[in-house]
């Protein structure tokens, strides 16, 4: 009788073991399964919109191709990072940012600051990882590196014709004056113009050493960048509104290509909606935007006037690099148009040096100002400068001289 009890006593024992066993392996960090934490707690629905210390429901985790935590990276040098984006975030535009801000040796941090813009997805992907490359700070020194994501909104009824190049991107401004505590939420569908909203990373740490004096940029992207400059100087770049009676279609177009290598195959020119819902390029036989009139007072990107806004993006289309975006408010009225957009102007990845904070975060104070004004010229020679004829125009590849002239500064 005794050896039966006992028995019984140490089956109970093995029992109450595995039972709390299995509770703290519930409760305890999973390390060896994140595809099984990530089911749980990755809502489809909702994410957290900035980057924190429980990284399973964030929005964009953020990972630097490198060994060690705090890699070391030659100033100006190429290297890889790899984001995540949730889940949930597959049927929504997505333009990252890479940003970066100083440390100092007592651990203070400085500004954030934009240094390149990424096309990450168009709304219709099929997976969360995304590699992109960014070239290290020049100026050697610790800093702090993470991705802030413009996530455009889908939610509209836009009834639309699209292209098969479905480009999206956010305004500067919008991507380097964020909350740093924004969250991901869905727009309302009576809304009007919404920009989308802005989540972040979790920063990460490298370490800039002593390299190159610049950026390494490709010579592709330069010629790129120099082509647009070009016929968006030109006004070459048009938008085009065609009346059909019950809808308006809009198509940007640009000029015919120079050559097969200029601008080249990477050239990519965008419009889409600001809402993200839909787009055209400059592309040969791409389809324009295609608006109901029945329903444009219900677009989410128009307003009650038939103004509507519209972003035009410049990218590279095979690396994703965006170098210039703007954002065009067009009014949608009875008759054929064609507008002339004012783009901003395609730039390089910001790789500064010695630029004050200040400059990088857009939060310089004004003190003293000058007065100057900026003058085309024929010529190169600094002496003189004759303005060109009204009737003159400019080829591809023309050169194009300017000058400028700045008078004393005058206290404020």
């Amino acid at each position: 009788m005794t050896k039966k009890r006992s028995f019984v006593l140490a089956s109970m024992a093995v029992v109450v073991f595995v039972l709390l066993g299995t509770l703290l392996v519930l409760h305890l960090p999973d390390s060896s399964s994140s595809s099984s934490a990530n089911s749980v707690h990755r809502s489809p629905t909702y994410c957290d919109g900035s980057g924190d210390n429980q990284p399973a429901n964030d929005c964009v985790q953020m990972k630097l191709h490198a060994s060690k935590a705090n890699p070391k990276v030659a100033g100006g040098t190429p290297y890889d990072i790899q984001l995540v984006t949730h889940p949930g975030l597959r049927t929504k535009p997505m333009i990252a940012e890479v940003q970066y801000r100083s440390v100092s040796n007592n651990g203070k941090v400085g500004s954030w600051w934009g240094h390149k813009q990424v096309l990450l997805g168009s709304g219709s992907e099929t997976t969360d990882v995304h590699n992109l490359t960014a070239c290290a700070p020049v100026a050697p020194g610790t800093y702090q590196v993470r991705a802030a994501v413009w996530v455009g909104n889908t939610n509209t009824s836009v009834h639309s014709s699209t292209a098969s190049s479905f480009l999206h991107n956010a305004n500067q401004a919008n991507l380097t004056s964020f909350d740093s505590a924004a969250k991901l939420t869905a727009a309302s569908s009576t809304s009007t113009i919404t920009p989308g909203a802005i989540v972040t990373s979790a920063p990460a740490t490298l370490t800039a050493t002593p390299g190159s004096a610049s950026c390494q940029n490709t010579p592709e992207d330069e010629g790129l960048i120099e082509y647009f400059n070009q016929i968006e100087f030109s006004s070459e770049i048009q938008v085009l509104v065609t009346d059909t009676g019950t809808a308006y279609q809009v198509q940007i177009s640009c000029p015919p290509a120079v050559s097969p290598s200029i601008p080249g195959p990477a050239f990519d020119l965008t419009m889409m909606t600001s809402s993200g819902s839909a787009s055209t390029s400059c592309a040969t036989n791409a389809s324009p935007i295609v608006i109901e009139k029945q329903t444009l007072a219900q677009q989410t990107f128009c307003n009650q006037t038939s103004t509507c806004e519209f972003m035009i993006d410049f990218t590279n289309s095979q690396t994703g690099a965006v170098f210039s975006e703007t954002i065009v408010q067009i009014l949608l009225i009875p008759g054929n148009q064609t507008y002339i957009p004012n783009l901003e102007p395609a730039a390089l990845p910001l790789c500064p040096e010695n630029f004050p904070p200040c400059v990088l975060s857009g939060q310089c104070a004004l003190g003293d100002s000058k007065f100057g004004q900026l003058s085309l010229c024929d010529s190169a020679a600094s002496e003189t400068c004759t303005p060109p004829t009204p009737t003159n125009t400019y080829s591809y590849n023309e050169n194009v001289y300017f000058q400028s002239s700045i008078s004393n500064p005058v206290s404020q």
